[in-house]
Order: C-alpha cells, then sequence, then structure tokens
C-alpha cells in the first residue's frame, strides 16, 4: 500500500468520526434553527463575496482617480 493511499484511508476514517459530531446530522432531535441558520449562512456568503471584490474594484478605481488627479496638478 503507498503512503498516499495510507493517509487517505486514514483521513476518511477520521472524516466519518466527525460527521457523527454535527448536530444537523441526527445527533440532536431539534434541528430546525440550525437548518434556518445555515440557510441564512449559506445565501449571505456568496452575496459577501461578490460585494466585498465590488467594494474592492471601487476602492482601486477611486485610488488610482486621486493618484491621477494629484499627478496633473503636480504638472
Amino acid at each position: 500500500m503507498s503512503l498516499a493511499r495510507f493517509f487517505a484511508v486514514g483521513l476518511s476514517l477520521l472524516a466519518a468520526g466527525s460527521a457523527w459530531a454535527c448536530p444537523v446530522c441526527g445527533a440532536a432531535t431539534d434541528t430546525k434553527g440550525t437548518y434556518q441558520a445555515m440557510t441564512l449562512v449559506m445565501s449571505a456568503l456568496p452575496l459577501l463575496a461578490i460585494g466585498a471584490i465590488i467594494a474592492w474594484v471601487a476602492m482601486r478605481v477611486r485610488r488610482a482617480a486621486r493618484e491621477e488627479q494629484a499627478e496633473l496638478a503636480t504638472r
């Protein structure tokens, strides 16, 4: 058995044990709040990521415009 295969088998065995710790996976009986919270997180995360990228681009454009104005003022 190769070393990579050995580690893959070991990791899959460890991952299976950690799945039982998840309250949504069946260990808890009242998971309604967990489902709702995770739905909100999964819905908001892409929107926040796209918003962060748009804000970063806008900030860079404003900075470039300020630098261009400063360069034109010094000429």
